[in-house]
């Protein structure tokens, strides 16, 4: 298994309009192969601007890339023409994460996820920074 964690960042003014858009994704993921999990996590702590985390599982990267190569995605993202609010949006940031087969240990997902923007100097050295939930879908 693997999980995939997108980290979106922009001004908090957009906050809402990201949780909107991950909304969108929700209803192209139950039928797509190889897919698990869906969370989408808002970094807290932070007042001038959002980060939000998007937390995928999948049985393999290649269900991922199928995924991304899919009517689907294009579907899920074309909603994304608000290039006004678009482009005030940080780059992306995306992990991989290899995952022991099972059910996902989020709290263990949450710390590699800030590990990961810690190391990368997304996050001040010795932040306190915590993840918290915004949004769940898991695959029945």
């Amino acid at each position: 298994m693997f999980a995939i964690a997108n980290c979106i960042t922009g001004p908090a003014d957009l906050a809402s309009w990201i949780e909107d858009e991950y909304r969108v994704v929700l209803g192209t993921l139950d039928n797509v192969s190889g897919f698990h999990d869906f969370y989408l996590r808002k970094l807290a702590g932070f007042d001038s601007e959002s980060t939000f985390v998007s937390l995928t599982t999948w049985d393999d990267m290649d269900s991922f890339r199928n995924w991304r190569q899919s009517s689907d995605f294009m579907s899920a993202h074309r909603a994304r023409v608000d290039r006004s609010k678009f482009s005030r949006l940080r780059t992306p940031r995306r992990y991989d994460y290899p995952l022991a087969a099972g059910p996902v240990d989020l709290a263990e997902l949450d710390a590699l996820v800030l590990a990961s923007l810690s190391d990368s100097g997304h996050l001040p050295a010795a932040s306190a920074a915590t993840l918290e939930p915004v949004l769940t879908h898991i695959r029945a």
